[in-house]
């Protein structure tokens, strides 16, 4: 079989390697081979982002036909018609440009996914979804904190945002609540960590090494989300999980249980009466309670992050070679 090496990351010193080098430059180490019909080194995660410019253009016009046939603007819609519009977009472009790219270039799921090891201790990761959701609500707060002194009407809006609807929202409020609550705890932490963590992940390490590869990907995770910093914290962390357990089925649950707390404080805060505005004399006790958060959460994730940073000199799982008993 005719091999390629992709650039990669030398597994004894950990320096970049060029394509073509079969032993590291630095070091001598015999450098890891993929045979040249691996899947990963032909999907090109570009071909998303045109995707996406296409259906985005596609989206816009559709929407322009209808709205000057119905004479509605985009404010007169529904929320329930804005939310399954917006989301089926989104989520039905991830789902059909995987099922293209994986159709095209023979790339198997099951294999990307892996399998979750035996007796599998999940309370290690239950601790480091714990911290990463401490993190995120500490710099949510330090970051409204510090731009209420430089846009207070941006922080109010911001702040004033509701995860779920009510009566005065929407005609289906029960319909629309339930439709957030499933994209949120079902359908994002399947379909996202597909992406993120496996494809892009396992894309990017071939161009780039799993180092790279891993702060890429979180990095634009981060960005499609309200809270960049823990959302990049997660990814780093799950990314670092994948790498760690040869499987998405841990990012995946661990995606499910964050999302999951996120929704019941949603609806605990919905419930709620009053709340502390940004701004007012109970925020520097808001304050304190966000450093600590950020105190308890931060250490946490350092250690955990800088003990297993080593894992970027190790290949995605999809490279693993397969036991010769294994049928995909």
């Amino acid at each position: 079989m005719p091999w390629h090496t992709p650039s990669t990351l030398c597994p004894g010193c950990g320096r970049h390697a060029s394509p073509g080098d079969r032993y590291c430059a630095s070091c001598g180490a015999e450098l890891d081979r993929l045979p040249a019909d691996n899947p990963f080194l032909h999907i090109k995660a570009r071909t998303f982002l045109l995707w996406a410019l296409v259906s985005i253009g596609l989206g816009l016009g559709g929407y322009a036909v209808v709205a000057s046939a119905t004479e509605l603007s985009f404010g007169g819609l529904d929320p329930l018609v804005s939310l399954l519009v917006f989301s089926g977009w989104l989520y039905g472009l991830i789902l059909a440009w995987g099922i293209w790219s994986f159709r095209r270039h023979g790339a198997d799921l099951r294999r990307l996914v892996g399998r979750l090891p035996s007796g599998y201790n999940w309370w290690p990761p239950v601790g480091l979804v714990a911290a990463t959701l401490l993190f995120s609500v500490a710099a949510i707060w330090l970051v409204y904190y510090s731009l209420s002194f430089i846009a207070p009407g941006l922080v109010d809006s911001l702040a004033g945002q509701e995860l779920y609807a009510g009566d005065e929202d929407t005609s289906s409020p029960i319909v629309y609540n339930l439709a957030i609550l499933a994209m949120l705890v079902l359908v994002a932490p399947v379909l996202e960590e597909v992406l993120f963590r496996g494809i892009l992940l396992t894309r990017w390490s071939v161009r780039w090494g799993t180092g790279r590869a891993i702060l890429l990907s979180s990095g634009l995770f981060a960005i499609l989300h309200p809270d960049p910093l823990g959302a990049f914290a997660f990814g780093v962390v799950a990314s670092l999980l994948y790498l760690r357990t040869r499987t998405l089925i841990v990012p995946i649950a661990c995606h499910f249980l964050h999302n999951a707390v996120v929704a019941a404080m949603a609806g605990l805060a919905m419930t709620a009466d009053g709340g502390v505005e940004v701004g007012e004399p109970d925020a520097g006790a808001d304050l304190v309670v966000a450093m600590v958060f950020l105190a308890v959460s931060a250490p946490i994730l350092i250690r955990f992050i800088t003990r297993g940073w080593a894992l970027r000199g190790r290949s995605p799982p999809y490279f693993d070679p397969l036991p010769a008993a294994t049928v995909y």
